[in-house]
């Protein structure tokens, strides 16, 4: 929450006992849950995402659920609010409006 209060974004938070279920009433596949969960401007974004690629979101507005950095345990170093140094890119995977296979939205150096 606060990497997105520095960047600009007004952020609500609402702790919650079952993500898992926020996650399914908002269309995002078990594959592709993570360790948070956001909604912004009408999108779902799964994940430590960094800033610029909510903002490629926002300004394509593709016809998708939202993007996800999915996984709880294997959260990527170097992304917002993980320390470390990453060693590979990481890719940002749409959240599809109809089930079918996820592409990759984007990747992350």
């Amino acid at each position: 929450a606060k990497y997105l209060e520095e960047q600009g974004f007004k952020v609500e938070v609402k702790p919650v006992r079952d993500l898992h279920s926020i996650n399914q009433k908002a269309g995002v596949p078990d594959a592709l849950e993570g360790c948070h969960t956001s909604f912004i401007d009408g999108y779902v974004v799964i994940g430590h995402v960094p800033v610029d690629a909510i903002r490629k979101l926002l300004a394509e507005r593709p016809k998708i659920v939202g993007i996800s950095i999915p996984g709880m345990a294997s959260m990527p170093a170097n992304l917002p609010g993980m320390p470390g140094i990453r060693f590979k890119p990481v890719a940002i995977y749409e959240i599809t409006t109809d089930g079918s296979p996820s592409k990759i939205f984007m990747t992350v150096p």
